[in-house]
């Protein structure tokens, strides 16, 4: 099952990178396996990359309880965290990209 989600979420991460390629954006890969825009400022970056922040910090917090695990996969640890603070705020309704940028239209 993991092996079919790292294989879907490559998959996606390629085609979106395509997409933008083709209409001229720059890409920038990340160690993590992620991207990001050229050109996109990191104050903008940060603003919408709170999550990774939080799961920095959960992960941190994991593995000064549990120092044995300092040795497991830790980008499986940190998808595990991620997963279960999605589901967490999703289910108390705090997750809302509308808080994040608010747009009025016209």
């Amino acid at each position: 099952m993991v092996t079919a989600q790292k294989f879907v979420r490559n998959v996606y991460y390629h085609e979106m990178v395509r997409s933008l390629q083709k209409f001229g954006y720059g890409v920038e890969n990340n160690p993590r396996g992620d991207f990001e825009i050229i050109g996109v400022g990191k104050e903008l970056i940060d603003r919408f990359s709170k999550r990774h922040a939080e799961i920095d910090q959960k992960t941190k917090e994991l593995l000064e309880r549990e120092p044995d695990k300092a040795n497991q996969n830790l980008k499986a640890i940190r998808a595990n965290i991620a997963h279960k603070e999605r589901a967490r705020k999703i289910k108390d309704g705090r997750w809302s990209w509308s808080r994040l940028a608010p747009v009025s239209w016209p």
